[in-house]
């Protein structure tokens, strides 16, 4: 996801918060529960997920609770007051996830969930309390896009620490100093209340002009092992912080010349296999908690369907081919 604003992505909505969110429930739902018994903001280590190879469940859970632990949505609201649709929804449906925004829309629009840090950690320990009240020991996720550099939620707008991009990390090329760039970002969110990161970005840039990674300075880097390299530490700093990281975007979003943001983009030209390198190196490797998909048409993967809606995509390659 970009900085915050508007999109026109309706009619994808659904197929990224489904798939998405399926691939977020098979391990991180199960990961939480095994690791992080509270969710309050006190770090801790999380241990590696590669137990964690298959959805489960809890067996009491009934039908209706499993597929509300499938969901991760967003919403508006900056308290429990003003966010009482999505305590209820959590407290009442058991909705598994939920994604928060920072507060920056014009005056009069309403506000998303970032304002301030004090205000979010009761933000966010609301949001826990409804998950306990609805199935103890089954703690939210709660997710936030925190790359670094321009695409980061909590920034000193919000009174938040500035953090840095990770094409700037992937100039360094320090792997040490990348893991403690994770490990500070994860520790604030983790005394935020925010347990999931939306990052690292591991799309290689192919195409250094791309509007929505390669111009905003998302990717770590073209070299597909540097990428690896770079993400691998970026994660295993957050582990230390005890938060889940995720890979995006799947099946790979550098070599793009559009913003997938605006409607789904066709990379069938510009795409190659090297841009599934830092998966092929990194699933193996046993530090993936989750994976999030691209709204991209890749017609050499599937000639139908955008990576996000595709089975092909999702159940043939990632989950069958890549494990």
């Amino acid at each position: 996801m970009p900085p915050d604003r508007r999109f026109s992505r309706r009619t994808l909505l659904g197929g990224v918060l489904g798939g998405a969110a399926a691939l977020l429930a098979a391990c991180a739902s199960e990961a939480l529960r095994s690791t992080t018994p509270t969710l309050r903001p006190t770090p801790s280590v999380v241990s590696s997920p590669t137990a964690v190879t298959t959805p489960s469940a809890a067996p009491s859970l009934s039908l209706a609770a499993k597929v509300g632990q499938m969901l991760l949505v967003g919403f508006r609201g900056t308290d429990a007051d003003s966010s009482a649709s999505i305590l209820a929804d959590i407290r009442d449906r058991s909705l598994g996830g939920v994604v928060l925004f920072s507060s920056d829309q014009p005056t009069g629009s309403p506000l998303r969930n970032i304002v301030s840090p004090g205000q979010l950690v009761s933000l966010t320990a609301a949001l826990q309390d409804a998950a306990s009240a609805s199935e103890p020991g089954l703690p939210l996720l709660v997710a936030v896009d925190e790359e670094g550099g321009q695409v980061a939620r909590l920034d000193p707008a919000h009174g938040f620490p500035p953090t840095e991009s990770a094409a700037a990390l992937g100039a360094r090329n320090d792997a040490t100093y990348t893991r403690a760039a994770g490990q500070a970002i994860a520790t604030t969110l983790r005394a935020a209340g925010i347990n999931l990161n939306l990052a690292p970005v591991v799309d290689v840039d192919v195409n250094p002009n791309n509007p929505i990674i390669g111009a905003l300075d998302r990717s770590f880097g073209a070299d597909p092992a540097l990428v690896s390299r770079q993400a691998r530490a970026f994660i295993n700093g957050h582990h230390a912080a005890g938060v889940l990281t995720t890979l995006k975007h799947f099946p790979g979003h550098g070599s793009s010349t559009a913003d997938s943001h605006l409607g789904v983009v066709d990379v069938t030209g510009t795409w190659s296999s090297a841009e599934l390198d830092p998966y092929r190196r990194l699933i193996p490797a046993g530090v993936v908690d989750t994976i999030l998909t691209a709204h991209v048409f890749n017609a050499k993967l599937d000639p139908d369907n955008p990576a996000t809606l595709s089975a092909a995509t999702i159940d043939g390659l990632l989950r069958g081919q890549l494990g």
